[in-house]
């Protein structure tokens, strides 16, 4: 029991420090009585006086924290109430003050002492509490170091105790005014960090303070240092699941590590990060709604992505309640972003502020996952599909490519994928190969692996597995020279190298390579299937290509094998019957000679010309051969040996005949068997044939004319045999309706597959047995062949009334040598485009085979010009006389595939930066023959002054060669008719324009419209091509009011109820009863591209609306946010869309466009119920009243389409009912029974949220709409329908069948169903904000148009 003060006057005696400390301790011990000094007030001077005593003590920290813990032992043996609360308060006062004046020492004794003061607070008298708080509180700008911030532990209890006490006047007040204080107060990195950690102690804190102590925080991170960033970000999670906004911390974390701290990219920032993760990842475990905030902020703001959210995402996937939602967002943020990229980049009708930042957010996307780490690479190229696995292995090789010393570390697991070779698809291993070739050159450990791999698939006997073990062992193969070419020989020797001995005999510099190594493997090759040998030969060619020193071992390598082939003793033989076999009555191919053929003879090309003699000697040592006498003698035989045998072969061709070459073989069988082996020998002549024309175009090229003259003779008639070979394995596939070959044109694949008009020759060259094989004509002998032709026309051309004045045999005796000519270049030519995107680009046969493909282009067109312009090609007279029309016929398909030949180049000239040139190149070709008399040419002077203001010089080609050539040439096909021709120039003129900018695709947007306007043309799909042009050209919001022009017109051939229809439009003559179906379809199709653009726009609109609500509408400049200014463009584009439809719905249309229009208009109405729903407030927020140009879209849509569209469905209905008999009726019904509804349902949605608008925001937006329209639908028997004429009884039981179905097809709407019935018989009013004594209330009765069984719907006939 403590002792008090004595009622006696005396003053009790004084006493020092020293004392008071020992009888602290006595007090502990023996729990005397206090001394009356120290109970007295007029002793507390002297008391306090002691602290700043003991301050200049040597050691001051010690001495200071002895006695003050002293003190406040002694205060708290007394009562509460008694006088030394008050000197409780001035030494905490007296001690912060010498604290702050730096006369303490700030350490741990200082700590100490702080949570002495801590645990006696409540003694302190609360107004002398707020003098501690307001001392606190003035000397935050003091903190420097984390000692400093020692005495703010007292700010959260004090303030906890003055608010909950009635000492202070406004309490409340007062501790909210200290918390703006701190807000508002300097925050040095220190102070930052202390204030987060005691943010958790005040419970008291609001919403808004909160929030703006979160916002202060983040913005002051940048400074803070590293080391305390992870004990930070832990401090904000506990924040977080404490009462704070989860979403603003996790979205503050994110933002500052994924876009403040992004350019700080070094080892500690990443250590830092980990750790953060860590703690992400343990909140997340403890608080699963941190969690869902993670994914909630990702899914609802695409704009947070970034490389920090892609691993948050990938540690929150650990946690596995979240592993499916985490990995779903990623690629969906994925998808998403590029989707967005890929439709406003083609999308005219969006401002450019939002194509920035739609960029933008890709491009953040992108970086992003380039960061993230894949780490199931393995488990999911075996696990998906082939078609599936090829991006997983894309991105495996561009980890190697970009971090190939880091996934060396990987090579264990990479052998383990690698085990799993034999049993992947052919494409999937060998792009794995293709893949991992980088790292080979790194680890001679992965090379050996991989050869090992590919030994034991060459002995697998599936043919998929043997192919993609031959392209391992030639990539491989290809790697080794690469490397050596480079100067960088990084390949090491395999496991299975030579003995120390063998690499003794070698030179030093060039040690045994792989293909002695793999020579095994490749002679194994030539016994395997044809598709391997000929995977073979490629690869060979490419070894050539890349060291031409290696042509004389393979030449020797090849020799035997092709002697099984061709013999020169006793006569010339050329066993092509031995290339194919029969096997249990099926022919197949076992010998590729053409390929074997193609691979020497341009293996003998490449020798002439990088002959050479230096370092022969290292190249052969590197194939494994000895230098002896005998081995070089026999190297010269083998190139020898192959040069005579080709020449041979080609003078045999020439001098042979179609009998020579096929029915050779003369094994028993059946006829079919027979023609099987003839068709594949003619496959395999045209090859060789192929091989050999090559060969000539390229002596033709550096020839002297008299030479030339001989050349061209030989190059005719072996154009000549190539097409008696062709009409040889036509005439076999059609006698005996058996595919025998694969067409090597592939023109089948392009426009003229739907056209079966077209001749069937032109399907069938060049040919080939396999459509991945490359060409054997050079893009250069193309052009060669193309030359020749172009110059044989025009002699043909110019001596075809008269007779040849040359000497000597003339240059073309017919114009049939001539036209054959042609189409064989033509083919070959649309042949090469196709194929060129086989090879890779880095593909040494890429530059070898297609060369500068571009330089097709000018041959091309020169040829359309003079092909069109020549003088047999009058069509009209022709056509008439049967003698003429076989030329003719000929013509046109050769303008035909001359002009795919150069919309493909054209394509593949947008796809890739090498053919930029090419439209430069076709801009310079002036038209030849009559042309420009014929007033084509008018009209460039017009333009020019359009083309000089262009500064681009690639969109100056562009705007002349559309000028000069594609609108003349479309011109004047279209008046010979020639439509086919004619839409393929629209296909190009479409593509072109569409990289114009918008005042010359306008320019070119309102010729199309001239055409529409001045020709009058009865092919649907022709005027559909023209028409597509002039609204595609036309940039928004110009392309729907085109749209809406020719739907005008559309409507008066068309007819409707109150007009008949008339045959052909005035205005547009290419609208009438013939097209009149074709634009209509065209029309339809925009107004659905239409419609998916807006999915687009509204989704974006309502991704962004919720962070819109929450910030101002204004950005810092004063500006609309981009949300607004797309809301804007958004309601613009539909009002457009709504006047489009509303001449649709009142036209006369006929199944299926008219169910195509209401399914278009059901979606449309469900975009605009969306639309008004995000234009009502959410609780909580400001109602903002709907804009002028919202309004005008509600005002017209009630007006032009809603009302139009019910009596488009009873028309429909009633039209259905009188047609009850007709073919196809039983489809339509059970197609309405879904559209229908569908249809009516969305109406009354949208409605529903116009009404609800209306309601909270004071203006009738319903008040245009139709006010006694009732959903009611009068249910007639079908029997009453059907009663004047019953149907067959099949179809009866059919459409009663259908009619039963009713009920299923009502289960199927059971979401449209209960939302309806939950509006139904409701009154809701609304009131006209333009006349306050005014009001309409409307009234709508939403019921669901139902079916029973054996009812047919239609309006009811008692409603006006």
């Amino acid at each position: 029991m403590t002792g008090t003060a004595s009622d006696s006057g005396h003053h009790p005696p004084p006493m020092t420090d020293t004392e008071i400390v020992r009888v602290a301790q006595q007090h502990q011990q023996t729990g005397a009585a206090l001394p009356l000094h120290l109970l007295s007030p007029a002793s507390h001077p002297t008391i306090i006086s002691f602290i700043d005593s003991r301050c200049d003590s040597p050691t001051s920290s010690l001495s200071v924290t002895e006695y003050v813990s002293a003190i406040v032992y002694l205060i708290s043996q007394t009562p509460e109430n008694s006088s030394l609360s008050s000197l409780l308060f001035s030494i905490l006062h007296s001690y912060l003050r010498l604290f702050y004046s730096a006369r303490i020492p700030h350490d741990s004794n200082s700590l100490k002492i702080i949570h002495l003061f801590a645990l006696h607070l409540d003694r302190i008298p609360r107004n002398d509490l707020a003098c501690i708080v307001d001392l606190l509180v003035s000397n935050l700008s003091l903190i420097v170091e984390p000692d400093d911030a020692q005495p703010l532990d007292l700010i959260p209890p004090s303030l906890d105790l003055i608010r909950s006490s009635d000492e202070v006047q406004r309490a409340g007040d007062y501790v909210y005014s200290v918390l703006d204080r701190i807000i508002s107060s300097n925050w040095t990195k220190v102070l930052l960090v202390k204030t987060v950690s005691l943010l958790r102690d005040f419970s008291f804190i609001d919403k808004v303070r909160a929030r703006e102590f979160l916002q202060k925080v983040f913005a002051g991170m940048e400074g803070v240092d590293l080391q305390d960033l992870p004990s930070l970000v832990y401090q904000l999670l506990i924040l977080a699941s404490k009462g704070f906004n989860k979403r603003d911390v996790i979205e503050g974390i994110v933002h500052f590590f994924g876009t403040i701290m992004e350019s700080k990219t070094n080892s500690i920032v990443r250590q830092v990060e980990g750790t953060v993760l860590l703690h992400v990842n343990f909140a997340v475990k403890q608080d699963p709604s941190l969690g869902q905030e993670v994914l909630g902020l990702l899914k609802s703001d695409l704009g947070a992505f970034n490389h920090f959210t892609v691993v948050v995402l990938l540690s929150v996937a650990r946690v596995r309640r979240l592993n499916e939602s985490s990995i779903g967002i990623l690629k969906t943020a994925v998808v998403t972003s590029y989707h967005d990229h890929k439709f406003v980049r083609n999308c005219m009708w969006l401002p450019d502020m939002l194509k920035e930042e739609c960029l933008q957010t890709v491009q953040r996307v992108e970086k992003a996952v380039t960061r993230a780490i894949i780490e199931q690479c393995k488990f999911r190229i075996l696990s998906l599909k082939p078609e599936q696995s090829i991006p997983i292995i894309k991105l495996l090789g561009l980890l190697v490519q970009s971090y190939p010393y880091p996934m060396l570390e990987h090579v264990t697991r990479l052998k383990e994928l690698l085990d799993y070779f034999t049993f992947m698809h052919g494409q999937v291993a060998t792009s794995l190969v293709t893949t991992l070739l980088p790292l080979m050159k790194f680890s001679p450990d992965l090379q050996s692996y991989m050869i090992l791999v590919t030994r034991k698939a060459m002995f697998r006997r599936e043919e998929t597995v043997r192919i993609a073990a031959t392209n391992a062992i030639i990539d491989m193969l290809l790697a080794e020279k690469q490397s050596k070419r480079d100067g960088s020989d990084s390949f090491q020797e395999s496991s299975s190298q030579a003995s120390s001995s063998q690499q003794a005999e070698l030179p030093s510099v060039m040690k045994m390579g792989l293909f002695q190594e793999l020579s095994g493997l490749l002679q194994r090759c030539l016994s395997q299937q044809a598709r391997v040998k000929e995977i073979m030969y490629q690869g060979l060619v490419k070894l050539v290509l890349l060291d031409p020193f290696t042509a004389g071992p393979v030449f020797d390598f090849l020799l035997p094998h092709f002697r099984c082939f061709y013999s020169e003793e006793p006569d010339f033989q050329l066993a092509i019957s031995c290339c194919i076999k029969s096997d249990s009555g099926k022919v197949c191919l076992e010998e590729p000679l053409d390929c074997l053929l193609s691979c020497v003879s341009w293996i003998l090309l490449l020798q002439q010309h990088g002959k050479t003699d230096h370092h022969l000697e290292d190249s052969w040592a590197c194939f494994g051969f000895s230098l002896t006498q005998e081995n070089e003698a026999g190297r010269t035989l083998s190139a020898e040996t192959f040069f005579n045998g080709l020449l041979k072969i080609r003078k045999f061709l020439r001098n042979g005949h179609l009998e020579d070459f096929l029915g050779q073989t003369q094994d028993p069988g059946s006829r079919s068997l027979e023609e099987d082996k003839d068709s594949y020998c003619a496959l395999i002549l045209s090859g060789i044939l192929e091989v050999v024309l090559n060969a000539i175009a390229i002596e033709l090229e550096n020839s002297t004319d008299e030479e030339k003259v001989i050349l061209e003779e030989e190059l005719l008639e072996l154009v000549d045999l190539y097409e008696s070979l062709e009409k040889e394995v036509c005439t076999e596939k059609h006698g005996n309706g058996i595919k025998r070959g694969i067409p090597r044109s592939n023109v089948q694949d392009t426009q003229a597959k739907t056209d079966h008009n077209t001749k069937e020759w032109h399907h069938f060259g060049p040919m080939i047995l396999s459509q991945d094989r490359i060409p054997f004509l050079a893009t250069s002998s193309i052009y060669q062949i193309l030359l020749t032709a172009f110059k044989l026309l025009k002699a043909t051309g110019s001596n075809i009334s008269s007779e040849s004045q040359n000497e000597g045999k003339p240059l073309c005796k017919t114009s049939t040598c001539c036209s054959k000519l042609i189409a064989f270049a033509l083919k070959a030519s649309l042949r090469q485009v196709k194929s060129l995107p086989l090879l890779r680009n880095n593909d040494p046969l890429k530059t070898l085979i297609y060369g500068d493909i571009k330089v097709l282009g000018p041959p091309l067109l020169k040829l359309v010009w003079l092909l069109k312009s020549g003088p047999e090609l009058d069509f009209h007279k022709k056509k008439k006389e049967s003698k003429g029309r076989k030329s003719v016929e000929d013509r046109e398909e050769q303008i035909y595939l001359s002009l795919i030949c150069l919309k493909e180049l054209i394509t593949l000239s947008f796809q890739s930066c090498h053919l930029a040139n090419l439209i430069k190149d076709l801009a310079s070709v002036t038209a030849t023959g009559n042309n420009l008399e014929n007033g084509i040419d008018t009209g460039l002077d017009d333009d020019h002054e359009l083309i000089l203001q262009v500064e681009d010089q690639l969109t100056k080609d562009r705007q002349l060669f559309m000028e000069k050539s594609i609108k003349p040439l479309c011109f004047e096909l279209l008046a010979l008719s020639l439509f086919r021709e004619s839409e393929v120039l629209l296909d190009m003129m479409l593509m072109m324009g569409n990289k114009l900018p918008c005042k010359l695709r306008n320019y070119h947007g309102a010729w199309a419209i001239s055409i529409c306007k001045s020709n009058t043309m009865m092919n649907s799909k022709t005027a559909k091509n023209v028409v597509a042009l002039a609204i595609c050209l036309s940039t928004p919001p110009n392309d729907l009011i085109v749209a809406q022009d020719i739907a005008a017109e559309l409507l008066k051939v068309y007819g409707s109820g109150e007009s008949d229809p008339v045959k052909i439009s005035e205005t547009y003559p290419i609208i009438n009863h013939s097209t009149k179906s074709a634009l209509a379809s065209s029309l339809l199709q925009l107004i659905e591209s239409v419609v998916l653009d807006l999915d687009w726009a509204v989704r974006k609109l309502k991704a962004s609306s919720a962070i819109t609500q929450r910030y101002s509408c204004l950005d810092q400049y004063g500006e609309k946010v981009p949300s607004l200014i797309l809301e804007e463009a958004l309601y613009s584009r539909s009002e457009a869309l709504v006047n489009l439809l509303s001449f649709f719905v009142v036209m006369n249309l006929k199944d299926p466009h008219a169910e195509q229009l209401l399914r278009l208009a059901a979606r449309f109405y469900k975009h605009l119920a969306s639309l008004t729903k995000l234009r009502i407030a959410p609780k909580g927020s400001k109602q903002l009243l709907p804009g002028v140009k919202f309004q005008k879209l509600a005002e017209i849509t009630c007006k032009k389409l809603t009302g139009p569209l019910y009596n488009f469905v009873a028309l429909m209905q009633q039209n259905q009912q009188e047609n009850a008999q007709g073919k196809g009726i039983i489809g339509r019904i059970r197609r309405e029974n879904k559209c229908i509804p569908d249809l009516i349902f969305q109406i009354e949605d949208y409605e529903k949220y116009l009404i609800q608008l209306s309601k909270v925001s004071k203006i009738n937006l319903l008040r245009h709409a139709k006010r006694s329209t009732a959903r009611d639908f009068k249910i007639l028997d079908s029997k009453k329908i059907t009663r004047e004429e019953e149907p067959p009884s099949h179809e009866s039981e059919q459409i009663n069948a259908i009619a039963s179905e009713n009920k299923s097809c009502e289960e199927e709407e059971g979401r449209s169903d209960k939302v309806l019935s939950a509006e139904s018989d409701s009154v809701v009013a609304a009131e006209d904000s333009g006349s306050e004594s005014e009001a309409c209330d409307i009234i709508v009765k939403t019921k669901r148009a139902r079916t029973r069984t054996s009812k047919v719907v239609r309006d009811s006939d008692d409603e006006s």
